[in-house]
């Protein structure tokens, strides 16, 4: 936040005030010093002149606070849940939740993207990406996709956080580079990167939330973790359920578990196994850096499999599965990729993994 300019307090760019003046305004965005007065120690209590300079300056600062408390306290919250407070000089705006929370801002840079069913990329930075809602989804209740955002998932670190600001608009944390991608340079990413990403996927299914639309082009790797976004036609309880159908994608599903996701009696069941079928498929993607059977999955009029991988592409899994899944697991990995949902029990990808054996390979590179 920009405070009013300072003059005739000291004309030494070197001085105390001059330097707490800029640490306030280099302050992140909800995060002022609120204690800003008692900042203003003078270096020399004798110079009478510099002391009431220093004083004005820490006073100057803390009005300056003071204001920019009460207008984001006197904005109103608009439908969503959403307070705003706009910088027209800047051409920006904050966003916060009900309670004065700061949530996000609208990124710095013009970047126009691909244009989806419902959302296209408009602007972007280090931190946040912005959305433009081209076409409303009216299945999806934007308000409560905000209050589960802003609770249930705000733990996890495996979700991007995004929310809706105002109906054609929702601003999300910039998650990196889209997996998707990153396949298609022919680059890779290493196993490790979904550690996090499965651990918290098996939570999330303890909690009867299944995403049903996992693939690589709703995963971002930052370098370091991979994460999901474009979550909010998830299944999650009091939000969405499946009584509609899903929201998927042909090449990440099959017609023997969306017939079980509708119409069978356990849905628990083949909604874990179709999270655990398209990330561990996706996963072995980016590990490898290419897809399998590039021709059906690029050809949108593609029918859906009636079972899982095709025989050709499940023979190029198994070097991976041996190489990366528990012996005591690897059948069972096989099975999840031929037929998923089949399997009688639970079975949970972060398990089946040989995290140790992965850790160390990591290691020694």
């Amino acid at each position: 936040m920009s405070i009013k300019k300072c003059v005739n307090v000291s004309d030494n760019p070197n001085s105390k005030a001059q330097k707490l003046i800029g640490r306030f305004n280099r302050q992140p965005v909800g995060k002022p010093i609120e204690n800003i007065k008692l900042e203003a120690e003078v270096s020399n209590p004798l110079d009478k002149t510099k002391q009431q300079a220093e004083r004005r300056a820490a006073h100057l600062i803390a009005d300056t606070f003071k204001a920019y408390k009460q207008r984001k306290q006197a904005k109103v919250v608009n439908e969503l849940g959403i307070k705003t407070l706009t910088n027209s000089k800047a051409s920006r705006s904050y966003f916060y939740d009900q309670k004065g929370q700061f949530l996000s801002r609208t990124p710095d840079n013009f970047h126009k993207g691909g244009k989806g069913g419902f959302k296209q990329l408009v602007r972007r930075d280090d931190k946040f990406v912005q959305l433009h809602i081209h076409r409303l989804d009216e299945d999806l209740n934007q308000l409560s996709y905000n209050q589960l955002a802003h609770g249930t998932l705000r733990g996890f670190e495996s979700i991007c956080k995004a929310q809706y600001v105002n109906p054609t608009t929702m601003i999300a944390r910039n998650g990196g580079k889209e997996v998707a991608s990153l396949i298609e340079e022919g680059k890779s990413v290493k196993p490790q990167a979904f550690k996090t990403l499965l651990s918290e996927l098996k939570r999330l299914h303890s909690q009867s939330i299944y995403f049903h639309d996992i693939k690589p082009e709703n995963l971002t790797f930052d370098d370091k973790v991979v994460r999901h976004i474009d979550v909010e036609n998830l299944e999650a309880p009091g939000y969405n359920t499946t009584d509609d159908g899903v929201v998927c994608s042909p090449y990440y599903v099959t017609q023997y578990l969306l017939n079980d996701i509708m119409h069978g009696s356990k849905k628990d069941h083949a909604s874990r196994s179709h999270d655990n079928y398209a990330v561990l498929k996706s996963m072995i993607e980016a590990t490898n850096g290419y897809f399998f059977d590039v021709k059906n999955r690029d050809d949108e009029a593609s029918p859906i499999p009636v079972f899982g991988m095709a025989k050709k592409d499940l023979e190029s899994a198994k070097d991976w599965i041996k190489d990366n899944i528990l012996p005591q697991w690897q059948a069972e990995a096989e099975k999840l990729l031929k037929c998923p949902g089949s399997q009688a029990g639970s079975v949970v990808v972060f398990d089946m993994m040989d995290w140790a054996s992965i850790e160390k390979k990591d290691r020694a590179l």
